[in-house]
């Protein structure tokens, strides 16, 4: 084979970001000098910049589990607010009865 003419095409289901991260574990390890040339993600034509880029993206897993926190927090940003009012009432009322000095 002429040198430069080599190929390897990597079919992903899921996981493109942890994907990309073992071939380029896999190319340091094995030390390739190929590098990812292109990329077709759900049709549409990647050059190696845009791999690289879609790679530093974070997984479905990443994503839900960032959504799942945001979800988590909203009751209990809410319930630190609902439990503020009465101590910043309690607060304003004794200065606004406190003798003065």
């Amino acid at each position: 084979m002429a040198k430069g003419t080599e190929n390897m095409w990597i079919i992903i289901n899921d996981d493109v970001k942890g994907t990309i991260e073992h071939f380029k574990a896999w190319e340091k390890k094995s030390k390739a000098p190929a590098g990812i040339k292109n990329g077709v993600i759900e049709g549409t034509l990647y050059d190696a910049a845009g791999c690289e880029k879609i790679g530093k993206l974070p997984s479905k897993k990443e994503l839900y589990a960032r959504i799942a926190g945001a979800i988590n927090e909203i009751p209990t940003k809410t319930a630190r607010t609902i439990n503020e009012i009465p101590t910043k009432t309690a607060r304003a009322i004794k200065l606004a009865i406190a003798p003065d000095a």
